[in-house]
């Protein structure tokens, strides 16, 4: 699964058969033992992993910001105002060298059994959402940028003459920044409620089909967001478009079918003027839109896994 300009929530290509994960209520997350992991720990692995500068850094955050007012302006109706507030308060981005990836992923998950140790130590995975530790983690994207300069070199002596390799290259970087801060701090804005509420581990077999819907809508609807942000606010990015065109004509379908309401369903907010037994029976038919079929097409199961899904009660 190609991750160039995006990540995984979860890891997409993990079998139906091993689904776990640990999301908790109001962002208080916790690990093995139960221990709350408080701000002073997440603060000192933020410190302990961060491959750039203090000043590099506070670009990054000055990116984040960009995007998350960007996100919130297009489309903060659908947002809830608590997830707002939740947001502003407690998210952590964390930009880690291509090495410190891995280990940082080894380190975190047995906190996060939600992910596939496989898909985070791909070498395409640019970046990840971690709901234990409310975590954005991405690349510092220099050793990638540099291998996208080396491997493409005429193309960008083509479009942009008079450029040098210096210049290229924190171009293609923060190109490959945008792009994966934006997919993986969508990801982050659209955990549902249903699923912070329970340990995913204790989740009855009824939940885990749904939980695996859930996840393929959370792929489709943030690539598809990703490519319109991009496109609309940083169009001038070199790399800037996301590309995996299965996940976004699934969610432009489930647009064209339930209208906005498409995006209240991604964002787990009910519309000002549905009730909440209507709310829940548009989210079940919308989730029920991703048979074993198309979540082959886009991942989110293996090939050969479909009767393991079709088997699982509604």
């Amino acid at each position: 699964m190609e991750h160039s300009i995006e990540g995984n929530f979860p890891s997409s290509n993990e079998n139906v058969e091993n689904i776990n994960g640990d999301d908790r209520k109001d962002n208080k997350t916790n690990n093995e033992a139960g221990n709350e992991i408080d701000k002073e720990m997440i603060d000192s692995v933020v410190k302990e992993y961060s491959s750039i500068p203090p000043g590099e850094y506070q670009i990054m955050i000055d990116i984040e910001t960009d995007i998350k007012n960007n996100l919130f302006e297009d489309f903060g109706k659908y947002i809830s105002d608590e997830t707002k507030a939740l947001i502003n308060r407690n998210r952590k981005l964390l930009v880690v060298s291509e090495e410190d990836f891995e280990t940082f992923a080894q380190e975190w998950l047995p906190k996060s059994p939600e992910y596939n140790a496989d898909d985070l130590e791909s070498t395409n995975t640019t970046g990840s959402y971690f709901s234990i530790g409310d975590l954005v983690v991405i690349k510092d994207m220099k050793a990638k940028a540099e291998d996208i300069w080396k491997n493409s070199f005429r193309e960008f002596v083509d479009k942009y003459p008079q450029i040098d390799e210096k210049i290229a290259v924190t171009m293609i970087q923060y190109s490959l920044i945008i792009s994966t801060l934006t997919h993986e701090f969508i990801h982050s804005v659209q955990v549902p409620e249903w699923l912070k509420e329970k340990n995913i581990t204790d989740i009855a077999d009824k939940d885990i089909k749904k939980f695996i819907q859930f996840r393929a809508l959370a792929e489709c609807g943030a690539c598809y967001i990703t490519n319109k942000l991009l496109k609309d606010r940083y169009s001038k990015i070199i790399l800037g478009r996301d590309g995996h065109k299965t996940e976004r004509e699934t969610f432009a379908y489930l647009l064209n079918k339930y209208g906005e309401n498409a995006y209240y369903v991604f964002f787990n907010t009910k519309p000002d003027n549905m009730d909440d037994e209507s709310f829940n029976n548009l989210k079940a038919d919308l989730l029920n839109e991703f048979n074993s079929e198309l979540l082959v097409d886009i991942r989110i199961i293996k090939k050969g896994k479909e009767s393991v899904f079709d088997q699982l009660p509604d």
